[in-house]
């Protein structure tokens, strides 16, 4: 039994077809395949949502060229590999410029096997990672408290809603325009450790311009998206009240003090 594999194969040579799925079975699968040479019978076989795309550079009418602008503009996740009897460097360069995760000779398909393998491996990862990003950006814009992601030089690129609400802060501004004065060379000296490499501790409390001038408190925290992104997360909790309750106690504290003088 081999490894199940659901194929459209864009040929309009039949006998090419079955050798490109003779190769395929070579090479340990069980292709599931169906063959078309017309941009609507490919356009009816995507509804099946085939696992990869095999495409003859050079069928009259309905290339691999076309097909793969049609995946790309139609955003289907789906792999495609060229192949053909005879391509120049430059049909090759353009077949990859236009979405294709490789190409081949009809001469020497003894790669197909691998070529299938490594576009199905890197069509996962792409895959896990809009599904990461997904899920980081419903939780970015869902937070209950304030984040925005910055470039290491401190434009902002997105901020959620709790930010927005709690500072004004837009995108494209200056990160730093949310900050007292005194305390942007705190956090600017945070991001500069964060991007070379080192982790400072925990996080701290800074104060934050409000659009009506009114300063609030904030538990301030930092991190780099992914080593080597170049962006930066930050992530701030208004503590604003609780600051006020705790400056109110001690104001108390120093007033019983001082009547007991």
């Amino acid at each position: 039994m081999g490894t199940p594999l659901s194929v459209l194969l864009l040929e309009d040579n039949p006998d090419d077809a079955e050798l490109l799925v003779f190769e395929l079975r070579r090479a340990g699968f069980a292709p599931d395949w169906r063959r078309v040479d017309t941009r609507t019978a490919f356009v009816e076989a995507l509804e099946c949502r085939p696992e990869i795309v095999l495409a003859d550079y050079s069928v009259p009418q309905f290339g691999a060229l076309e097909a793969l602008h049609l995946l790309s503009t139609g955003h289907r996740d789906i792999p495609a590999i060229v192949v053909s009897g005879a391509m120049s460097e430059e049909a090759c360069v353009d077949a990859l410029r236009h979405g294709a995760v490789d190409y081949l000779l009809k001469d020497r398909l003894t790669r197909l096997g691998a070529a299938v393998e490594h576009a199905l491996a890197q069509q996962g990862l792409i895959v896990a990672s809009r599904e990461h990003e997904q899920r980081f950006r419903t939780a970015f814009d869902h937070a209950p408290i304030g984040m925005a992601v910055t470039d290491l030089d401190g434009r902002v690129v997105e901020v959620n809603q709790a930010l927005f609400q709690m500072t004004g802060l837009a995108p494209d501004a200056a990160f730093s325009d949310i900050l007292a004065e005194d305390d942007r060379p705190t956090v600017t000296d945070h991001v500069k450790r964060l991007a070379a490499g080192d982790h400072p501790l925990g996080s701290f409390e800074l104060r934050l311009c409000q659009p009506n001038g009114e300063t609030v408190w904030g538990q301030y925290s930092a991190s780099l998206i992914a080593v080597g992104s170049g962006h930066v997360v930050h992530q701030i909790v208004d503590v604003t009240d609780r600051r006020r309750t705790a400056e109110a106690l001690q104001s108390s504290v120093e007033f019983l003090q001082f009547l007991d003088r």
